[in-house]
């Protein structure tokens, strides 16, 4: 996996493209870079869905546990964001932001 972090990073790779089978780990591969981008080099985020469920799920499953795993994630993201103002889809950390999207309609896009 590690030529697929060397792919991610490198700016003059606009796509990538793998085949895989289905138990090769991929979200986890997308997650550790998601976390390596959120504590190195902060940038806002938009992570599409296909659905609301499976941005649910996400955000309930993959998500959650993958931040409450790795401790220096913990430490930064919704940092200064009220307990009672976060939510499943929105993360907050200083120099950007993750928001998860349902993309099945053009109006959940807007900027």
């Amino acid at each position: 996996m590690e030529y697929v972090y060397d792919c991610l990073d490198n700016p003059r790779i606009p796509v990538i493209t793998a085949q895989k089978s289905a138990r090769v780990a991929w979200t986890e591969t997308i997650n550790n870079y998601r976390g390596a981008r959120i504590h190195l080099r902060p940038t806002n985020m938009l992570l599409g869905f296909a659905t609301g469920a499976a941005a649910k799920v996400f955000a309930k499953g993959k998500w959650k546990d993958f931040l409450s795993n790795t401790r220096v994630l913990k430490s930064i993201i919704n940092l200064n964001v009220p307990k009672n103002k976060e939510g499943i889809y929105d993360y907050f950390f200083r120099g950007g932001s993750l928001r998860l999207a349902t993309l099945g309609s053009i109006t959940s896009v807007k900027s």
